[in-house]
């Protein structure tokens, strides 16, 4: 029976390769920075398809090594899915979307909306479908991460509206990312 959703853990948190083994052996996926924590959470025995790798400025050497290793890729920008495409045409790929919803507990958190450089543009999807029918490449997943510590859920929900939309334009999606970023309402005690 497939699962329909997957908890993916933000590898940056904690790459102790006992935490990511535990992790794995409980179900958990990995979302991966770089080719160097998706290589950790191989050691740790995780499966490649269950690895993410979420780069934001990945090198050809560093989407060769996912290619090379089965490990899916989320591409940020259209340059990034243009240099992915050209090393994997006809493959499939996720994409990054900034649904210019930004949200966060400090502004160095906040990682959706205009003054940030994270994700494609929601009102690219054509070019998005253009650059990857350039390459045959499918769009499989759509992902969006506005901000960490997140304490409101209206922006949260806004940006899962958006993202819904850009994703209902792309007929094979495996899934819709929602990615992290719910803060925890410390409080004095």
């Amino acid at each position: 029976k497939k699962k329909k959703s997957k908890i993916y853990y933000a590898c940056k948190a904690n790459s102790n390769l006992s935490i990511i083994k535990i992790l794995g052996e409980n179900g958990a996926c990995i979302d991966a920075q770089s080719p160097g924590e998706a290589y950790i959470a191989l050691k740790a025995g995780i499966k490649p398809e269950n690895i993410l790798l979420t780069g934001d400025n990945c090198s050809s050497e560093d989407f060769n090594f996912c290619i090379e290793k089965g490990i899916p890729v989320n591409v940020g920008s259209l340059l990034q899915l243009e240099k992915y495409s050209k090393l994997a045409p006809g493959t499939g790929v996720s994409v990054r979307i900034n649904p210019d919803v930004g949200a966060g507990h400090h502004d160095h958190t906040i990682t959706g909306g205009p003054k940030t450089k994270f994700g494609i543009y929601y009102d690219k999807v054509d070019d998005i479908k253009k650059t990857a029918g350039n390459y045959k490449m499918t769009i499989t997943g759509i992902h969006c991460h506005i901000g960490s510590g997140i304490l409101e859920a209206d922006k949260f929900l806004e940006a899962v509206k958006i993202t819904l939309s850009c994703a209902a334009n792309f007929e094979n999606l495996e899934f819709v990312d929602f990615g992290g970023g719910i803060g925890v309402p410390y409080r004095d005690t």
